[in-house]
């Protein structure tokens, strides 16, 4: 089965570049994703959530683009594009559940929480947070495995 973000992005490169340069770019990228996963097995399963889910198919498609005739400048932009129209999805799915019974008054520490438990050290980030209550959250990013797997990957 391909990978959940491989599959959302494949409807943008097939939109973008027609169904059958679509469908070589798309193969391209689950080959080089299963190559980045082998290449970095021994990561733990925390930033492997990062990496396998997100990060490592973003890549793949990357450099599938590039492999495929697209330039460097133009496969930065598919990718903004592209992460672009999932956070607005994802954006408007959050207004719908935290538009119910005033759950949005519950988000900031909810907010914290997962960031503290899904962006900690364990999985590759480094972060100071303040306390600032229940009703705002706050935290500086020092270190962030996105970036430092984005550099090495050039």
């Amino acid at each position: 089965m391909k990978n959940k973000t491989l599959k959302e992005m494949e409807v943008l490169v097939q939109e973008t570049w027609g169904k059958e340069a679509g469908q070589r770019i798309m193969e391209e990228a689950e080959r080089r994703l299963a190559q980045l996963c082998i290449e970095n097995s021994s990561d733990s399963r925390a930033v492997k959530k990062h990496t396998e889910e997100n990060i490592f198919p973003c890549i793949s498609i990357y450099e599938a683009l590039q492999k495929n005739g697209v330039t460097k400048e133009r496969s930065l932009e598919f990718m903004d594009e592209s992460w672009s129209r999932r956070a607005k999805a994802g954006a408007e799915s959050m207004r719908k559940i935290l538009g119910f019974a005033g759950l949005y008054k519950l988000y900031p520490a909810m907010f914290q929480w997962v960031a503290k438990n899904q962006f900690g050290a364990a999985a590759g980030f480094q972060a100071d947070f303040y306390d600032l209550g229940r009703k705002r959250c706050k935290f500086d990013m020092k270190k962030c495995l996105f970036c430092d797997i984005c550099e090495r990957y050039g």
